[in-house]
């Protein structure tokens, strides 16, 4: 299958709705618990599909009870 390069910046608002989707069901169940717990459900979620950054980032945040917010820098 060939994916037209041109098109990907279509994909972004789709791929962003669907990260925050995830990282909202990870918040509504382990607001609060340990960044470590946090950390360890989000690589189970997602594996490799967002990086290591961007799951110290976001376990940090719903360890201190903070709702994630995923916004696309391409507009």
């Amino acid at each position: 299958m060939r994916i037209d390069i041109r098109c990907a910046a279509d994909l972004v608002p789709v791929v962003a709705a669907n990260i925050q989707r995830g990282v909202d069901q990870v918040y509504r169940a382990h607001q609060g618990a340990s960044a470590s717990t946090v950390r360890t459900v989000l690589k189970r979620k997602f594996g490799r599909a967002i990086g290591t950054t961007a799951i110290e980032v976001l376990a940090g945040c719903i360890s201190d009870g903070n709702t994630p917010v995923i916004m696309s820098s391409s507009r």
